[in-house]
C-alpha cells in the first residue's frame, strides 16, 4: 500500500465498481512495516475496478455501502431504503431551495439509524435536506435522524410538491424554520 494512502492509518477503504455501476465498500485492514504496508479485505463480488482510499462509507442501500449520502440516495430505486451507517457532515448548498442532501422524483426511506446529519460550512440559506416532486401517489420517509443546522443552514427540511412522512426526526438549531412544506403533504 502507497504510504499517500497508509500514512498512520489502521483502516482502509475500498471500493469496488461493477461493471452495471453498482459499488460496494470494503474495509481492510493496514498492516506491516513502513515502506512495505498491505491492506487485507475480503472481496466476496467477483473481480473489476477497486479504488483504496481512507473515506469510511456513510451510508448503504441493502448490502451496497456508500462513502457520499447523497451518491446513495442518488442511486437508490423507489422503495429501497437508504440506511446511515455513521454521523454525516454536511456542507455547501447553493443558497436557494435545493438543500445540501435532495431527494427528488422518487420514493424511498431515508432511516437516519439514530444518526445525526450536521452542518459545517453550509451556505447560507440551503436547507439541510430538500426534498421535491415525488411520483404521484408515492411518499418519501425520513425517519429515526437528527439533524443539526449548527446555526448555519435554513431549514432542516424543506419540501415542495412532494410527499413526505417524518417519524421520529429531531430538527435543531437552524436559522429559519424546522420542517417547511409548500405545495405538500406531511404526514
Amino acid at each position: 500500500v502507497p504510504n499517500s494512502v497508509a500514512g498512520t492509518n489502521t483502516m482502509a477503504y475500498v471500493t469496488h465498481i461493477k461493471d452495471d455501476g453498482t459499488m460496494y465498500v470494503y474495509t481492510g485492514t493496514i498492516s506491516g512495516a513502513a515502506g512495505s504496508k498491505v491492506l487485507t479485505f475480503e472481496n466476496p463480488n467477483g473481480f473489476s475496478t477497486l479504488k483504496v482510499t481512507t473515506g469510511k462509507p456513510v451510508a448503504a442501500i441493502g448490502k451496497t455501502t456508500y462513502t457520499s449520502l447523497q451518491d446513495a440516495i442518488d442511486k437508490a430505486k423507489s422503495g429501497e431504503t437508504v440506511k446511515l451507517l455513521d454521523d454525516v457532515t454536511l456542507s455547501g448548498g447553493d443558497g436557494n431551495t435545493k438543500g445540501v442532501i435532495t431527494i427528488a422524483n422518487k420514493d424511498i426511506i431515508l432511516d437516519g439509524n439514530r444518526f445525526t446529519l450536521k452542518a459545517d460550512g453550509v451556505v447560507d440559506k440551503t436547507s439541510m435536506i430538500n426534498v421535491q416532486d415525488t411520483p404521484t401517489g408515492k411518499t418519501v420517509t425520513i425517519k429515526n435522524l437528527k439533524i443539526d443546522s449548527n446555526g448555519e443552514a435554513k431549514h432542516g427540511i424543506n419540501i415542495n410538491g412532494a410527499s413526505v412522512s417524518v417519524e421520529t426526526v429531531e430538527i435543531v438549531d437552524g436559522t429559519g424554520y424546522g420542517i417547511v412544506c409548500n405545495s405538500s403533504t406531511l404526514s
